[in-house]
């Protein structure tokens, strides 16, 4: 897949999980993830993932955990280890009616970009219209 003009993609976990078991939005994720750029996962996204591959574990027996452990432990991600801005955060919570990890989310993609060009990929609608109207989000 052609690259996203040199910008960096951020991962929301909602990306990462559409990748790693089949939803409605999994085709969209791989394509995304056979693209040509820098990929990024946070630390909060790592966790978050993690702790939804154990809740489908046990939850569904059957599935297919041990690949989703191994692709998410080996994929393309560059794990990063960074927090948002403060007043970032401070600023997008007055402009967005965000939960928690996704005001997290988005503000750190904003505080990444004060050093290098980075888009947001996610799936939540919210976190999706919030991108959108910052004009980080990955176009589709």
């Amino acid at each position: 897949m052609p690259a996203t003009g040199d910008a960096a993609i951020y991962w929301d976990t909602s990306a990462v999980i559409a990748t790693l078991f089949e939803e409605p939005c999994s085709a969209r994720a791989r394509s995304t993830l056979a693209r040509d750029d820098p990929h990024f996962m946070s630390s909060l996204g790592w966790a978050e993932v993690l702790s939804v591959i154990e809740r489908v574990s046990r939850a569904s027996p059957h599935a297919d955990v041990d690949r989703a452990r191994e692709a998410v432990g080996e994929g393309p991600w560059l794990r990063l280890s960074l927090s948002p801005d403060w007043e970032v955060a401070r600023s997008l919570s007055r402009k967005w009616a965000l939960r928690g990890a996704d005001l997290w989310h988005l503000a750190c993609v904003l505080t990444l970009r004060r050093s290098l060009p980075v888009l947001l990929f996610a799936f939540d609608e919210a976190l999706r219209e919030a991108a959108a109207g910052e004009g980080i989000l990955l176009p589709d």
